[in-house]
């Protein structure tokens, strides 16, 4: 077990004099226990406040919710105010641009609780499991007044909502929360081959852009703290070497992980956003996967894929063919057709 604390950095050798806000941000890897105990023995506590004709509650230090105060004129086959949108930013989303994704849905008359994502929770699993339970205590708690769960996931966002699925499945909390699950939508989902990778293997060779499942993560959590490519790279090298020791309770469970995501997939339509260029994403991986999810789970999968678009940032740069597919999306989700959650217990 990684002895690490929150309030302990930690010095590799070989990682010279990287500067150390960099390191105490990439190396949360364990927090302190009796934070924790105060995280779950403290109540709640609300703050209001309204932006873009949402009204905004702070239900915790990572969750926020959006409420549309006025709802759309579109005809739902459900009301629209039972219906919960759960949004996974990526990592260092800022708040201008998580209220991008808050507006889309905004425009429809949905709520959306955002949960928001560290680096922490993806460099020690056992927190991304406490944001799982402490998400889940506020559905069941807090927002049981909603009956459909619509789920759309950023980047390493979908790490944390894997994690969710898996925390739910192993709680039997299948009719409170599963079977809620109507949709699922995954944009720029980190995904590759080699260790770590949905497609086990040496990669993906005839996309030219071989780099392991692994790898991408590491890239991720790095360009979250900085955009030095300096500082970048150290980072990646620190993280790597931390991964090596760490091994047994980080890199096996992304492996565990990868798996749930491929073999036992959240069974409700899904759309999948992604971009041949993504540097994040092995566009070749990401179709294969797709794929799988049709062919094998008998899944109704959509896939948007551009030749061109930067990771994270689709929205921005195809907004109309974006928002068209989103549309599409949750007008198919909300039809007649009703999907439900296989019974299989996760596998973690």
């Amino acid at each position: 077990m990684c002895s690490v604390s929150c309030n302990n950095i930690l010095y590799w050798s070989a990682c010279g004099r990287l500067h150390k806000n960099a390191m105490q941000k990439i190396l949360l890897v364990k927090p302190n226990p009796t934070a924790i105990r105060q995280l779950y023995t403290t109540k709640i506590s609300y703050s209001h406040g309204s932006v873009n004709n949402m009204e905004v509650q702070k239900l915790s230090d990572r969750l926020e919710l959006h409420t549309a105060l006025t709802r759309s004129t579109t005809q739902w086959p459900v009301d629209p105010k039972r219906v919960l949108v759960l949004f996974f930013p990526w990592l260092g989303a800022r708040k201008k641009h998580i209220q991008k994704y808050c507006d889309l849905y905004r425009s429809t008359g949905l709520d959306v609780l955002v949960v928001n994502s560290a680096n922490s929770d993806f460099l020690w699993p056992p927190n991304s499991f406490k944001l799982a339970k402490q998400t889940t205590e506020v559905l069941l708690t807090k927002l049981q007044r909603y009956d459909h769960y619509l789920l759309h996931s950023m980047s390493a966002g979908s790490y944390n909502l894997t994690v969710l699925g898996i925390h739910a499945r192993d709680q039997g909390l299948k009719g409170q929360l599963l079977d809620k699950f109507r949709g699922v939508v995954y944009d720029s989902i980190v995904v590759g081959g080699g260790k770590a990778g949905v497609i086990k293997g040496a990669g993906s060779p005839d996309s030219g852009n071989e780099m392991p499942a692994l790898d991408r993560m590491i890239k991720g959590v790095a360009r979250s703290v900085s955009h030095n490519w300096a500082v970048e790279k150290l980072i990646m090298l620190v993280a790597k070497m931390y991964f090596f020791t760490t091994k047994k309770h980080t890199v096996e469970f992304y492996n565990k992980a990868v798996d749930v995501v491929r073999d036992e997939p959240f069974t409700v339509p899904t759309l999948v956003f992604a971009s041949r260029d993504d540097p994040m994403c092995d566009a070749a991986v990401c179709q294969a996967l797709v794929e799988i999810w049709r062919k094998e789970k008998k899944l109704p999968v959509t896939l948007r894929m551009w030749d061109s678009s930067p990771h994270a940032q689709h929205l921005n740069y195809h907004t109309q063919e974006y928002e068209a597919a989103l549309h599409e999306f949750l007008s198919f989700v909300f039809s007649d057709k009703k999907f439900s959650i296989s019974e299989t217990k996760s596998k973690l």
